[in-house]
């Protein structure tokens, strides 16, 4: 699957049956580019999300092509997407893209934010990268897959959830609603410099202990001493169960200017 979603130059013989049995080619490509153009000029920026709109979008793009979709409602003007191709057998493989975006400081930006634009093969526009690359591919494949009349062996599941840039609570909704529930593998197509990884999405907590000479802030590189929580202060919202180092523990120097000989962070 992996193949025929990134179009991989160097796969095996399975890769090459899958696209020529999905009709993978240029027109395919230029196709999903046109896609991409679009979704990158729908703003689903978070906070505050409002990803109703692209959900929408999404929405009509798989029920034209014939595919059962249904909205997983988040809040107001917020919603996720699950759609299914019915497999043969029981189970799933999930492909998975949230439908959000960082926010976008637009002054500083030397290109419209909200337009693509195609210059020397590269794509400019906010979230071409992340994550609507990976939304459009995966749309593109599920209408490959429902226009070819195939019936795969699992089903073929589309979550594409919101709030993925801020607490993940589309996912839980998603997960909550038992629409992916025969899930059996999940791809998340999100750029990882063309390299497929395994993992888990979840938090990483680290407990550190930094000793070194106290000294004046501006100098602690000398004693290779620093503050355990340099964003402290940052005034930005986080839920309780998701904090980072911006709202870490900070036990180092009496003032913001100086570091003691120890400290810890959370």
């Amino acid at each position: 699957m992996r193949c025929g979603i990134a179009w991989t130059p160097n796969c095996g013989g399975s890769c090459k049956e899958m696209k020529s049995l999905l009709k993978i080619d240029a027109s395919v490509q230029k196709e999903t580019v046109e896609l991409l153009k679009r979704l990158v000029g729908i703003r689903s920026v978070n906070p505050p999300g409002n990803e109703d709109e692209i959900a929408s979008f999404v929405k009509g793009f798989l029920v034209e092509n014939k595919i059962d979709t249904t909205l997983v409602p988040l809040e107001e003007g917020r919603s996720s997407v699950v759609a299914r191709i019915p497999g043969s057998e029981p189970g799933s493989v999930v492909l998975c893209a949230h439908l959000d975006t960082v926010n976008a400081d637009e002054e500083k930006w030397t290109v419209p934010a909200f337009e693509a634009r195609i210059d020397g093969g590269r794509m400019t526009g906010l979230g071409t990268a992340d994550m609507k690359s990976g939304l459009a591919a995966i749309l593109e494949i599920a209408k490959l897959v429902a226009e070819s009349g195939i019936t795969p062996k699992k089903s073929l599941v589309l979550a594409l959830t919101a709030d993925e840039e801020r607490a993940y609570r589309g996912a839980a909704s998603v997960a909550e609603s038992g629409l992916i529930d025969d899930a059996q593998f999940l791809v998340i197509p999100e750029p990882t410099a063309g390299k497929a990884y395994c993992g888990q999405k979840g938090e990483l907590w680290v407990e550190a202990e930094f000793v070194g000479a106290g000294r004046a802030r501006l100098d602690a590189g000398a004693g290779g001493s620093t503050r355990s929580c340099p964003h402290r202060g940052s005034a930005s919202p986080l839920p309780k169960k998701r904090r980072d180092f911006r709202r870490c523990r900070d036990e180092g120097g009496p003032r913001s200017t100086s570091v003691r000989s120890t400290g810890d962070g959370r």
